[in-house]
């Protein structure tokens, strides 16, 4: 007979082991082992991030109330360009890139349902109020069937499913934007989730919002509602509905013009989720739609370039055991951009029309647990595209993924192949998000991208650091250029293939992280070599060889750092280090007849100089007798008041010469205050 008895306390362990063998004439023989008492202890986990097996990020959202506050903001999108393998945006910049993908090559979506422009202007704002999510979730790389037919990462912001037990939110007012979020229940089954932002930057920092002496106007407001209702333990109902606009204006001395932009975005879905006899369904219906009017007012010219994107489609996810099986369809309305000019000499007789389009596709993954650690995903998703006059040729695009997760240490290595049939692309130079949406047809073939990547990460030092490093390559095909310029079609027909060509592209490079991830410090230090290369090969094309991507920067180096002095006192500092982007710099510049002949180099060729900011942030809290917590916050941007180089252009001085400049966002150290309250 074999006897074990274990007793537990808390945080003391202690065990008395007796083993009894019997023999047959029942004369019995002991075996007693008792233990001295042991302590069993942990360091606390106090880091809002958390990185998994595979590379993903995972961001609690009440982390960025330690961040510094750029202009009174902490943005998540912000943030999420500090981290590894994500590149960081100058101002006057938009979207995101993920391991030298293009903007439009990864999905950034709330609850799964995409937005199309996730900035607004000057990069200091995204579209996303970080107060009305829980989490903010980031995948490098394709590991899912689920995943969208589009060839790069996914950023997802998730939003809180609990119904809660009183009203409580928070809001805070500074020098640019002021917002307010709610959480609040109604009744016992349904929550209601609401924030509002509004911006008034021109009011204080007008005389400082300038580019090369020419200046800026600008504002936005957007708004968030979720509506969450728990039927009961197995149904789960939700609302979500966005809505988001901005309006910008710059001043250009130099040309005697002006230059407008006014884009918007909506969104709105119906999300289900249940279970039955250990079925997980999720299904969602959802319409996004984003609209883009960019123009141009000059002295005898006056035009408009306005595009737009609609998506209205359903989809469903199911999950059970080992299997998990969906698809998704959804129907495209995208008008690219089309010239409306009031000008006698500029013609519009080849206009672009409204694409209408049907996508979607169907998918399986399948997990194999090959032992206690050890894990293999494989799956496939099958594609599907319909526009008129084009035929799509069959596609399966299969990723397999081995995952290693112990303790102590996480392994993955993943690979998948993907398609993408909807494009977009633009002029770029001029700070503003200028970029349309084109669709896959019988000249402008689907994309593709083939990938690999592998992970490690390791807890060190009794689990109060993680170091995760990372390496990829992909190939990717179908990759398209604009190389048009404002003002290429005045005074010639306006089409717009001619300015579009298509090659292929090959991106690689690997990322270096150590996160602290307890104490009264906690931040990241993190290092990433990207290169983003573009081929072209097309006779009689503007391009011949192979070039930088737009947005490479071979070189970037972020660090976060946030302080719990005390529960009233916290510091925070952020700094980024990044190579310039690349640019195609002219060979020489003349006045004939009156007009600015221009030579260039070689596409993409040089290179911005290297990019340097330094950011500081104090909280001061205390408590109310109505407020749970009310503070002040003190920031400070660009605190070493370096001079970062956004693009360069040709400037004609007042004595009539002509010269090549580099511009820069005259705002040195930008300083600001915000107060903020929880309730």
């Amino acid at each position: 007979m074999r006897i074990l008895s274990l007793r537990f306390s808390f945080l003391t362990l202690s065990i008395s082991t007796s083993f009894a063998l019997m023999a047959q004439n029942d004369s019995v023989e002991v075996w007693s082992v008792n233990l001295d008492s042991t302590v069993v202890s942990s360091h606390r986990y106090t880091s809002g991030i958390k990185v998994d097996a595979h590379g993903d990020f995972r961001w609690r959202m009440q982390m960025m109330d330690e961040l510094p506050k750029l202009l009174g903001n902490a943005d998540p999108i912000h943030y999420a360009q500090m981290l590894p393998g994500i590149q960081t945006n100058a101002e006057c910049t938009s979207g995101i890139h993920i391991q030298g993908c293009e903007s439009s090559h990864n999905t950034v979506n709330i609850n799964g349902v995409g937005i199309h422009n996730v900035n607004h202007l000057l990069g200091f704002f995204s579209v996303f109020n970080a107060p009305h999510f829980s989490t903010m979730h980031i995948s490098k790389t394709i590991d899912n069937g689920e995943a969208a037919n589009q060839l790069g990462g996914t950023l997802a912001m998730e939003t809180d499913t609990i119904v809660p037990d009183t009203i409580h939110g928070e809001a805070s007012a500074g020098l640019i934007a002021s917002q307010a979020t709610v959480h609040a229940p109604i009744g016992k089954k349904t929550a209601l989730h609401l924030s509002f932002r509004t911006s008034y930057i021109n009011m204080l920092y007008g005389a400082w919002l300038k580019m090369d002496d020419s200046q800026l106007k600008y504002g936005f407001y957007d708004a968030n509602a979720t509506i969450v209702y728990r039927h009961n333990d197995k149904n789960l109902w939700m609302i979500d509905w966005y809505m988001g606009k901005d309006d910008g204006e710059f001043g250009d001395r130099n040309f005697m013009a002006n230059l407008k932009a006014k884009w918007s975005n909506v969104m709105g879905a119906l999300h289900w989720q249940c279970r039955w006899n250990g079925l997980n369904v999720r299904q969602t219906a959802y319409v996004s739609s984003y609209r883009n009017r960019f123009g141009l007012d000059m002295d005898k010219l006056s035009f408009f370039l306005p595009s737009y994107r609609t998506d209205a489609g359903w989809k469903i996810a199911t999950e059970k055991g080992r299997w998990k099986l969906g698809g998704e369809i959804c129907r495209h309305f995208v008008q690219p951009q089309q010239l409306n000019a009031d000008a006698s000499f500029v013609e519009t007789t080849k206009q672009a029309t409204e694409q209408r389009a049907w996508e979607g596709g169907l998918f399986a993954d399948y997990q194999i647990p090959l032992n206690s650690t050890l894990t293999l995903s494989a799956g496939a998703r099958i594609p599907f595209y319909f526009i008129h006059g084009y035929k799509q040729p069959f596609a399966v695009d299969p990723h397999v993924v081995l995952m290693r997760e112990s303790e102590q240490y996480q392994f993955s290595l993943s690979m998948f192949r993907r398609h993408q049939y909807l494009f977009q692309t633009g002029f770029s130079d001029a700070g503003l998000p200028t970029e349309f949406w084109l669709m896959a047809d019988n000249d402008y073939r689907p994309q593709s991208a083939t990938g690999v990547q592998m992970t490690v990460s390791s807890f060190v030092m009794k689990r109060r650091y993680r170091l995760t490093a990372d390496i990829f390559y992909k190939r990717l095909t179908k990759q398209m250029e604009y190389t048009g310029t404002l003002l290429d079609f005045i005074n010639k027909e306006y089409d717009l293939n001619q300015w579009i060509e298509q090659g292929k592209g090959e991106n690689y490079g690997f990322s270096l992280m150590v996160n602290k991830c307890s104490g009264k410090l906690t931040g990241w230090i993190d290092l990433s070599y990207t290169h983003a290369r573009r081929t072209y090969q097309q006779n009689g094309g503007k391009l011949n060889g192979s070039f930088p991507a737009n947005h490479e920067r071979p070189y970037e180096m972020n660090a976060v750092a946030t302080y719990a002095y005390s529960k009233k006192w916290s510091f925070s500092t952020s700094a980024v280090y990044a190579s310039g982007t690349p640019f195609t710099a002219p060979k020489s510049i003349a006045l004939v007849n009156g007009y600015v002949v221009t030579q260039y180099g070689s596409h993409n060729g040089a290179r911005l100089k290297p990019y340097f900011r330094l950011d500081l942030s104090v909280n001061y809290r205390w408590k109310g007798k109505r407020l749970r917590e009310q503070g002040i916050n003190f920031s400070l941007y660009n605190a070493t008041c370096h001079a970062n180089n956004l693009f360069y252009h040709i400037k004609t001085t007042k004595d009539g010469k002509i010269g090549f400049k580099e511009v820069s966002f005259v705002m040195f150290a930008l300083p600001s205050v915000s107060y903020f309250c929880k309730f």
